[in-house]
């Protein structure tokens, strides 16, 4: 007995189509709803200088007595193609919260229908693509970062087009298929360095299962076409300014590779520091959001699935999709130190791909276990859309991104600047606003308001270990200059006295 085949046609279609709606619904909702955070503002600063002054600086964030020499003209900490992508954008619709985040959410659409025509050809089977296309529009690591103005979920869209674009053209036309997706996965990494770091050893897997008896030695050009234009366009931007580069570049990527030197370290704080606090095992984390613990114990078992039994193990699309899982796991264990949630983006579709491919394989070797196996997907699509709904629910950008923006609108001049993290640029405009978390140590500046959000409070905890002068310095500005004005969970706005 075999599972169920899904509809045909126009029935299909319409399936594919509710998955992509239902993405959409969530990820809009998301972005209507979330606090802003700093990040997004960092991205969308050289952005705006671009479209604005035509040189890709920060003037958002405050580079005195920092590494980030230059970067009032400069943004080397950064990638530069998102800012180069954002900026025509934000001269079509407008320099927004929303259009940044509506930015992120079209990146994500593309690379939701990147990654069903990649299981598609992988698997053949309609079933898998759908369920598992289905699965990816709901997650909620897919969705924060679709509803977030960084440039990770562009890179993934890059990356995912790279694996799309080669599948869909080797047949045919193999040197377009090398340059093509080579091409996009070299824009995977200008847009962001894990993209890249990602998107490069995939594409390679995939030319070596389907095309290595196929590779000839003229096959290189289209291969290395795309990193010499790349590299010479990045070049020519790093060459006009290579002392603040190298600063800026150096220091923020310092650090990144010590998992090399102790694996199992970096092994513990995968999970500690990644997937746990990605799936609600925080202190903070919303309480429908810690059921979610339950969605990665689900996707373990579905990619132990794929290794059992031995005719599922020797399935080439099993095995295609394992060695994608391998390459992710390996470059966020071993070659991303920082252990930042966001990066979980790229091994999201693949877990999906994972339990679409366990349940409609098992269940069709095994009719008994579909109730099972049903049942955990129904888990699946319950916990995310439920962390999802909730999150829309809370509304916390009205309720306390807008009050704040309220009380400085308010109370500020024309032309006055506040210190404060960058997100509040979105609400005041990035030219009234300064980041700086040193509130003034090195630049002198004392404006007549400060906001100090959640941001400012742990980077002060770092200050009391690391450099407690900067720390006295702010709890004596704070407690004899200031006074606070106003306040909720987030956000404290002070007013110089």
């Amino acid at each position: 007995m075999s599972a169920p085949e899904p509809p045909r046609g126009r029935g299909y279609v319409a399936l594919c189509l509710a998955a992509l709606v239902l993405y959409a619904a969530l990820s809009i909702g998301l972005s209507l709803n979330r606090v802003p955070i700093c990040d997004e503002g960092w991205y969308a600063s050289p952005a705006l200088s671009l479209l604005t002054s035509g040189s890709m600086g920060s003037p958002v964030i405050e580079g005195a007595g920092t590494y980030l020499k230059g970067i009032e003209r400069y943004t080397y900490w950064e990638m530069p193609l998102h800012a180069v992508v954002a900026a025509p954008w934000y001269r079509l619709f407008g320099p927004s919260l929303i259009s940044t985040r509506m930015l992120s959410v079209i990146a994500g659409l593309a690379a939701l229908l990147c990654w069903f025509s990649i299981l598609r050809r992988v698997t053949g089977d309609r079933s898998i693509a759908l369920i598992a296309l289905l699965l990816t529009a709901i997650d909620s690591n897919v969705l924060i970062l679709a509803s977030t103005g960084r440039s990770d979920m562009l890179s993934a869209a890059f990356g995912a087009a790279a694996l799309a674009a080669y599948l869909a053209l080797r047949e045919d036309h193999l040197h377009w298929a090398l340059f093509t997706g080579h091409a996009c996965a070299v824009a995977s990494g200008l847009t962001h360095p894990q993209g890249g770091l990602i998107a490069v050893p995939s594409l390679i897997l995939l030319q070596f299962y389907y095309d290595r008896h196929r590779f000839r030695w003229p096959q290189v050009i289209p291969i290395a076409l795309p990193y010499l234009i790349g590299g010479a366009a990045w070049s020519a931007y790093i060459l006009q300014n290579p002392e603040a580069f190298w600063a800026q570049f150096s220091r923020n990527s310092a650090g990144r590779l010590w998992p090399l030197k102790s694996p199992l370290l970096a092994l513990r704080r995968e999970i500690t520091d990644r997937i746990l606090p990605a799936y609600g095992m925080l202190p903070a984390a919303h309480r429908v959001g810690r059921l979610r613990i339950v969605v990665p114990i689900v996707y373990v078992a579905a990619v132990l699935g794929l290794g059992w039994p031995r005719a599922v193990r020797r399935m080439p699309a099993a095995r295609i999709i394992g060695g994608l899982i391998a390459i992710v796991v390996l470059v966020l264990v071993f070659l991303e130190g920082a252990k930042q949630p966001w990066y979980l983006i790229h091994l999201s579709w693949l877990l999906a791909a994972a339990a679409a491919a366990s349940y409609t394989w098992h269940t069709q070797r095994r009719p008994a276990w579909r109730p099972v196996c049903l049942g955990a997907l129904a888990v699946l699509v319950l916990l995310q859309t439920g962390y999802a709904a909730a999150l829309i629910a809370e509304g916390r950008y009205a309720g306390v991104y807008r009050p704040v923006i309220a009380v400085l609108q308010r109370n500020m001049r024309p032309g006055e600047l506040v210190i404060g993290s960058a997100e509040l640029g979105f609400g005041l405009g990035f030219d009234r606003v300064l980041d700086d978390r040193r509130l003034g140590y090195y630049s002198h500046r004392m404006p007549r308001f400060i906001v100090v959000g959640e941001d400012y409070r742990q980077s002060l905890q770092q200050f009391r270990r690391e450099q407690p002068e900067i720390a006295q310095y702010i709890t004596g500005v704070l407690a004899s200059l200031y006074r606070p004005v106003f306040e909720n969970d987030t956000y404290t706005v002070y007013a110089r006295q």
